[in-house]
């Protein structure tokens, strides 16, 4: 049962190399934001057909790299088709020439697997008024390296990302009022093969704009079923970042199946870290509604806070989430809105803050190939 639609969560290189895989990719991005200029493009302009050298090899290597990972029609006649065509395309050539750096082989069936999410949207209220957001995340396929190894480039709210603070559905800031800014990360991720009751997951990247800002984060989880409504998933994250040092993070998310279509999840988050005051907190008690494959609600009470700040409440209040699919079973529309009472001075009246959001999000690549192939690994390490 879907509870909410679309929501399932050579090293001697030169520069220039590095530089052309990511701007194919970023301009796809870019283009989103601009129907006009996709309609305008003919399949001879798409952002697909530049240039992306691999590792070691000859510039002329990338058109190969590019129409292996051919994915489809470019001319199909819908921009937003085209659209999605390109950033699967380009996403897997990103995969094709990060790959090159673990060997000289091509896996284009493991590499048309990348998979990934962009959105557009805002969040408005009464106190921060305009909050404009572009957000996209991409699970690059590393065959030729480790099997227990993947690549991500995404921009994310680096604040919730690197402490594992972040929500399932995340098309927009999961609470209003955060203050933090997203940011450009690019890591390089371990998880364990065994990922049945407990395993461990490691990564590291880096902020991609200067000053860089490095990260460590290391992953203790574990999904244990009481029953078959009952669920629970316990987190334990140690991490290193430069601009904060180190911390951890505690997470617990009790999921219960009322009846079908309907799920209650609460969520418990505690963070203390060099830089907090204190425990960093908030818990979260949620309705997931399910109306049917395309649309969903979600109705959201939270709590918000800092143990040692001369307000330990920073925030509670109540939202409203609605999500459908539009037009395409790989398109959606998430309507927000919420009333919150944040508070941050003694002295300061807690007054209601009300809010509305809206954000489109599309999801490409090949999902459902990505998850074949993770099924076909764990066969093989049991045998």
């Amino acid at each position: 049962m879907t509870y909410f639609a679309g929501v399932t969560r050579g090293p001697n290189t030169p520069l220039p190399t590095f530089v052309s895989p990511m701007a194919s990719l970023a301009g796809s991005l870019l283009l989103l934001c601009s129907p006009g200029a996709v309609e305008a493009a003919t399949p001879d302009e798409a952002p697909s057909q530049q240039t992306v050298p691999e590792p070691g090899e000859a510039a002329g290597s990338a058109d190969e790299a590019v129409d292996q990972c051919d994915v489809g029609n470019l001319a199909d006649p819908a921009w937003v088709d085209r659209m999605r065509l390109r950033l699967s395309q380009a996403a897997c050539a990103s995969s094709a020439w990060f790959d090159g750096f673990f060997g000289t082989e091509r896996r284009y069936e493991d590499y048309r697997a990348t998979y990934g999410s962009v959105s557009l949207g805002t969040l408005w209220d009464e106190r921060d008024g305009f909050d404009p957001r572009l957000r996209f995340r991409i699970r690059l396929q590393l065959p030729q390296a480790d099997e227990r190894l993947n690549a991500f480039i995404g921009r994310v709210d680096r604040e919730e990302f690197v402490t594992g603070r972040e929500e399932e559905f995340d098309a927009l800031p999961s609470r209003f009022g955060q203050e933090d800014e997203d940011e450009l990360l690019l890591g390089l991720g371990w998880s364990s093969p065994d990922r049945r009751g407990s395993w461990f997951d490691s990564d590291v990247g880096v902020k991609i704009a200067l000053p860089l800002d490095p990260y460590v984060r290391g992953s203790w989880k574990l999904v244990h079923d009481f029953s078959k409504s009952t669920l629970l998933r316990l987190r334990e994250s140690a991490f290193w970042r430069n601009t904060e040092g180190f911390g951890v993070t505690s997470r617990a998310d009790l999921d219960y199946v009322l009846e079908p279509g309907l799920l209650s999840r609460w969520t418990a988050v505690a963070t203390y870290s060099e830089e907090s005051l204190g425990v960093d907190w908030y818990t979260t008690l949620t309705l997931f509604q399910s109306i049917d494959e395309i649309r969903a609600f979600a109705y959201q009470v939270s709590y918000s806070g800092e143990t040692d700040r001369e307000v330990p409440i920073k925030d509670w209040g109540v939202q409203l989430i609605y999500r459908q699919r539009i037009s395409r079973e790989w398109l959606f529309v998430e309507l927000r809105s919420s009333v919150t009472w944040p508070k941050d001075e003694p002295q300061e009246p807690r007054e209601p803050n009300w809010g509305v959001g809206i954000a489109i999000e599309m999801l490409f690549g090949d999902r459902l190939r990505a998850r074949q192939l993770e099924r076909l690994q764990e066969i093989e390490e049991t045998r």
